[in-house]
């Protein structure tokens, strides 16, 4: 399942505590993988998500 995630962290720029929140864990999608294959394939590439910049907004998946 998912899990909310929250971490804090100081931005030396804005000179503020900085919080980033999301979501980690397992989701399991079932149906016909040619409706969803090439956009899951494609947001695993551009690591879409809040934050890609510090490390976090990775998406990976795999056909099990």
């Amino acid at each position: 399942g998912l899990q909310r995630w929250d971490l804090q962290r100081y931005s030396g720029r804005q000179e503020r505590r900085m919080e980033l929140r999301g979501v980690i864990g397992d989701l399991v999608i079932q149906g016909p993988w040619g409706r969803a294959d090439g956009g899951l394939k494609l947001i695993e590439t551009l690591h879409l998500g809040k934050s890609t910049s510090f490390g976090f907004g990775a998406v990976r998946w795999e056909v099990v």
